[in-house]
């Protein structure tokens, strides 16, 4: 454009036909042919068939549109594919606000939505635990319906908060009850007082005993995080404060058992 405008003299530039075919010229490349094979022949049958003249202005505003519809949308796509294959739930905070910004890059790029293409980008999105929980359902939705993939998705979200609030998200520390993980989630976080130091919440009256458990027949008590890292720093093991072996070797275990 910038050469036309410098050129305007030019007899070429005043003729749109003329002008249409010269910038035809330019366009190169295997990838291209057909496309400009498509267009000389669009444009020689405006003149020879349809009756436009070749100074007629809409022979020029056909060509530009044409050019303007092939590769700024072939270069629109192809921005929007980089989008999609670096969107996650982790760079949009969460899975809605991930849904709705890879619906809506599918709409501004005319992507089709329900091809096995497209649903395997949104799954290569998601948290591994949204996947993870979304492929323990019993059904799975086609590998071309994007919409039941995204309903999965969300409803595996739904339903691990609902797990969370139902028993907490302590149920993969080991074998403690569903009142010891709630405990241990809702209740025995600590946080920071006034003066910016720490301090636990208030306890659950009805809160199990878990600073002492019972687990088989072997009592665990919590160890103080100071105390475990003087013997950690001094090589010792942690239930029977000796040297020489580390807490999953300790005999003094095996004995109590």
């Amino acid at each position: 454009m910038l050469y036309m405008g410098l050129n305007r003299h030019m007899r070429i530039m005043k003729n749109p036909s003329q002008r249409a075919l010269w910038v035809l010229s330019y366009i190169q490349g295997p990838r291209v042919e057909a496309w400009l094979n498509a267009e000389v022949l669009k444009l020689k049958n405006m003149v020879d068939k349809l009756h436009f003249t070749n100074d007629d202005k809409e022979i020029w505003d056909t060509f530009e549109s044409d050019f303007k519809h092939t590769f700024e949308d072939e270069s629109q796509k192809a921005d929007g594919m980089l989008r999609l294959q670096n969107l996650s739930m982790a760079t949009e905070k969460g899975l809605e606000e991930y849904i709705s910004t890879f619906d809506a890059i599918l709409a501004e790029i005319g992507w089709e939505r329900n091809q096995p293409g497209t649903v395997r980008l949104f799954k290569d999105g998601l948290d591994m635990w949204i996947s993870q929980r979304m492929h323990l359902q019993d059904t799975w939705p086609d590998e071309d319906d994007l919409d039941g993939w995204e309903k999965a998705a969300q409803k595996a979200a739904l339903r691990a908060k609902q797990m969370k609030q139902e028993i907490g998200s302590g149920y993969h520390r080991g074998s403690k009850s569903v009142r010891e993980n709630r405990y241990l989630t809702f209740i025995a976080p600590t946080k920071k007082d006034k003066n910016g130091g720490r301090q636990r919440t208030e306890r659950d009256p009805d809160a199990m005993e878990v600073d002492t458990a019972e687990i088989g027949k072997t009592s665990f008590k919590r160890m103080d995080p100071k105390e475990m890292q003087r013997l950690k720093s001094e090589g010792r093991c942690f239930h029977c404060k000796q040297q020489g072996h580390m807490s999953r070797q300790c005999p003094k275990k095996s004995n109590a058992q």
